[in-house]
């Protein structure tokens, strides 16, 4: 009875194993080219042999390989064809915690082609002073922007760099720099992200940029540099 059982249970065990999987097959073609004499207009050929080996495995399917993946391009914002030019506008805002301010910032954009954008911004840039919880004026920006674009086909996003230049106007009084002063503007983000919501939205995140307004340039120049976070949208005519 000992035995049956054991024999049994070796039995079951061999019944859940699975079959191997049959050994891949190789076949071998051999091809002989006849050697050819020299002639008048031509050299001698010697003869040649090819050795053409084809090696051919399960066609059954492992069922333990992660699936093929799926790959879809995503279609970019603006006109169908990417190298074609379109208007579009922006806005968005922007916060600096080292040197406290807000800014909220309104601009058009002329896409010329796959990866260069340019436009015109303004922006109201508040200053905040926390030792006396005083919001002031701040500066009014004018700059002009120059984007370049990394499109990635396959992404729900793509990446770009974004330079800004231009002028800044001084809004409230302060020491040595009397409100009405103007000085010149300067701005980069390096790492931005710009998600593709749809045809005519994008989402656009600037986790560093910076900010280098100096509304005062006579005499002692003014300046209040800042490192801010900027969220902002962009509508591209399509």
């Amino acid at each position: 009875m000992i035995a049956i059982g054991m024999g049994g249970a070796a039995a079951r065990a061999d019944g859940g194993k699975e079959a191997p999987a049959p050994e891949p097959t190789a076949t071998s073609t051999t091809t002989i080219t006849p050697a050819k004499p020299a002639s008048s207009t031509s050299l001698a050929i010697p003869a040649t042999v090819t050795i053409t080996t084809t090696t051919t495995t399960s066609a059954e399917p492992n069922t333990h390989a992660p699936p093929a993946p799926t790959i879809v391009a995503v279609e970019e914002p603006g006109p169908r064809d990417p190298s074609q030019t379109a208007w579009g506008g922006y806005l968005g805002s922007s916060g600096s915690i080292d040197k406290t301010a807000v800014a909220v910032q309104l601009g058009a954009r002329l896409k010329v082609s796959k990866h260069w954008t340019f436009g015109v911004d303004g922006e109201w840039n508040p200053w905040i002073t926390l030792n006396g919880y005083r919001f002031g004026g701040g500066v009014i920006n004018m700059y002009g922007t120059a984007i370049l674009r990394f499109p990635l086909a396959y992404e729900n996003f793509n990446l770009r760099v974004t330079v800004n230049l231009g002028a800044s106007y001084l809004l409230m009084n302060l020491y040595g720099a009397p409100s009405g002063s103007l000085g010149i503007f300067a701005g980069a983000s390096p790492a931005g992200l710009e998600w593709k919501l749809s045809r005519s939205l994008i989402l656009i995140v600037n986790p560093l940029s910076i900010a280098y307004p100096v509304p005062q340039m006579r005499g002692v120049p003014l300046s209040y540099p800042q490192y801010r976070f900027n969220v902002g949208f962009e509508i591209l005519k399509g």
